[in-house]
């Protein structure tokens, strides 16, 4: 709170962040909206992002896919790059979207190209899913798959540990 005392208005991101995880969900909504009203550089674009999780997964808001797509494609557009995990979600499942793998690879690889480790490896992990899956417009791809599941566990990821583990005991 100091930071928003002396004007850094980024601050309220961070703040956003910390109600999170701390499942103080109206707090955090409130900090990112504040944000967003500030327009402070990246900050406020993750916000939106943020804002689009809290609407995709109904935390502390009614579960409203249209908000979280429209929030999603405000932070692209503001060369936000992790939002295209948020789109992503929305074609993988067919969430206020027409369910398309083709669709949501594409946001995924795009989302592969970020900075933050622990959303390049969701950005892995899920293309992983999808080439492993059965989803519309994606032919069924286990090598694709695996290469996809490497790159994520190469980051961390132990979601993806986990799928290359099952894959080799499947023998696949």
């Amino acid at each position: 709170t100091q930071a928003l005392e002396k004007g850094d208005a980024r601050a309220n991101y961070y703040l956003g962040r910390i109600a999170e995880e701390s499942k103080d969900y109206t707090a955090a909504k409130a900090y990112y909206e504040q944000c967003i009203a500030s327009e402070t550089e990246m900050t406020s674009d993750l916000s939106r992002f943020a804002l689009g999780q809290l609407y995709q997964r109904g935390d502390g808001v009614e579960v409203d896919y249209a908000k979280a797509k429209q929030y999603y494609e405000q932070a692209i557009a503001n060369e936000c790059v992790e939002a295209n995990n948020g789109l992503g979600d929305l074609y993988q499942h067919g969430y206020e979207v027409e369910q398309d793998g083709a669709k949501a690879i594409e946001y995924f690889t795009l989302a592969s190209q970020g900075n933050e480790k622990d959303w390049v490896a969701y950005a892995h992990l899920s293309a992983g899913v999808i080439y492993a899956g059965k989803y519309p417009n994606v032919t069924q791809d286990y090598a694709k798959a695996m290469e996809n599941y490497e790159k994520a566990a190469a980051l961390d990821n132990a979601n993806a540990l986990n799928r290359i583990g099952v894959m080799y005991a499947d023998g696949i």
